[in-house]
């Protein structure tokens, strides 16, 4: 019969994330050892096996962590309200969003640099999942914007969401790599900036 998993309180649910992490982060999703991170979250196996099936659905739970908490910080609009005028201030709410947030859970970041580095296809067909759902909404809103004129109208919306996506990915990384430069948050604003621009082609 399957094991059910049972919520963790909100204490040992952060801790068992934060040493999942850096194990998953420092050995990379295959070699990482579900005893190591049992024994350093300090949890019985017997009680960890009880929440969760192996490995894998830990880190499908790392999954799940980063993407309610993004969702719950993110105000995505209505797509089918965004108007001409409000369009890319719409979008920049977005960014800075998700900048504060990161602000403000630095521990996400690790979390988000183990996702990245443990291969969406393989370890993690649930970020797969998450990424080929924000790839979409992204090209719906591409589509609205070119309804309304500010966005450029010679490439596909979904060509220029996965555009988006990979160079948002990428810059990503970068940042999370970088994250105590005192000069990251500049250089990401200029390439957000950059990313805009072209998206929005000649349009203003």
């Amino acid at each position: 019969m399957p094991r059910i998993a049972q919520p963790l309180d909100a204490g040992r649910r952060q801790q068992l994330h934060a040493v999942a992490a850096e194990e998953f982060l420092t050995h990379g999703y295959e070699r990482a050892s579900l005893n190591r991170i049992i024994d350093r979250a300090g949890i019985a196996k017997s009680s960890f096996y009880y929440y969760f099936e192996d490995k894998r659905a830990l880190h499908a739970d790392l999954v799940a962590h980063l993407e309610r908490t993004v969702r719950e910080a993110l105000h995505l609009p209505r797509i089918e309200r965004l108007t001409a005028d409000g369009f890319w201030s719409a979008a920049e709410g977005l960014v800075a969003d998700l900048a504060r947030v990161l602000e403000r859970t630095p521990e996400l970041a690790t979390v988000a640099r183990v996702l990245y580095g443990a291969g969406p296809e393989g370890a993690s067909p649930e970020l797969a999942r998450l990424m080929a759902d924000a790839r979409g909404w992204v090209a719906r809103a591409l589509t609205r914007g070119q309804e309304l004129g500010v966005v450029r109208r010679d490439l596909p919306p979904e060509l220029l969401a996965r555009l988006a996506m990979a160079v948002f990915v990428e810059l990503d990384r970068w940042a999370l790599e970088n994250f105590e430069d005192p000069r990251t948050g500049r250089a990401a604003d200029t390439a957000v900036q950059m990313l805009f621009a072209t998206i929005r082609g000649g349009n203003p």
